[in-house]
């Protein structure tokens, strides 16, 4: 397994649901793509578990690995999933996770941060990108700080 002989090291690994998550970017990503992440994402019905299934079996995946390989880590979503933001239409869709899915009891939910999310805290604090919802590259250096005590600068 390539990841249990690399170096893991003290660093901080986003994983995003696609290129462009909202789609909704200026970028080099081809329109079929950015169409893709547009339909997967933005609107995406909440009743529907596809994403709450691909986004816990990811993160079992991660922590599965980071485990076999001895590695301390925490964890955070980029928003908070047990709250919906109806209003809210620059908000990326991706629901309300579904807490009665099998394999929600599988995660080590102790690994996540109990303070707020990424967005929560850079949209408090006036800190999140033109698509009003990524935090700015400086937003989550400080978020990284103040909520794992993680210097990103150092």
């Amino acid at each position: 397994m390539w990841a249990a002989s690399c170096s893991v090291g003290s660093m901080a690994w986003y994983h995003s649901g696609g290129i462009c998550g909202s789609g909704t970017g200026e970028s080099g990503t081809p329109e079929p793509l950015r169409q893709f992440f547009r339909t997967q994402y933005l609107g995406a019905d909440s009743s529907n578990t596809y994403l709450t299934e691909m986004t816990l079996l990811s993160v079992i995946s991660c922590q599965a690995v980071l485990e076999k390989i001895n590695t301390p880590y925490q964890m955070a979503f980029t928003y908070d999933t047990q709250r919906s933001i109806p209003h809210e239409t620059e908000e990326h869709s991706h629901g309300i996770m579904d807490t009665t899915s099998p394999l929600y009891s599988m995660i080590n939910w102790k690994k996540f941060t109990r303070f707020d999310s990424p967005y929560e805290w850079a949209k408090q604090h006036n800190r999140l990108e033109t698509d009003h919802y990524h935090p700015t590259r400086n937003a989550m250096i400080d978020w990284f700080r103040l909520a794992m005590n993680i210097d990103l600068q150092s």
